[in-house]
């Protein structure tokens, strides 16, 4: 691998990255906002946030790894369980957006 396209990776990486992120709260915003998501979903959207947001962990913060590991792994699972839910038309929406 030649050094100019190693560079060229490493430097194109944090914006990808930070693209990804800022499509997929894009995403759920649009899940929570629209009225065919099922109540329950959005609840869980509601609770995934609080919980992320909140003091009170099952596991301290400042317990090594595992105090962000929880937070990771439960907000991983409502995530992906809420995923689900997004429509074609909600992912084309973003993308029409974005260009």
């Amino acid at each position: 691998m030649k050094k100019i396209f190693l560079w060229q990776l490493i430097k194109s990486t944090p914006l990808s990255a930070w693209r990804y992120a800022v499509t997929r709260v894009r995403l759920y915003a649009l899940l929570l906002r629209d009225p065919a998501t099922p109540l329950h979903v959005k609840g869980l959207m509601v609770v995934a946030a609080a919980y992320l947001l909140s003091p009170v962990d099952f596991i301290p913060d400042y317990v090594p790894i595992l105090g962000l590991m929880d937070d990771f792994a439960i907000l991983g699972v409502i995530l992906s369980y809420t995923d689900r839910y997004i429509t074609d038309e909600m992912r084309a929406r973003i993308n029409d957006i974005d260009m």
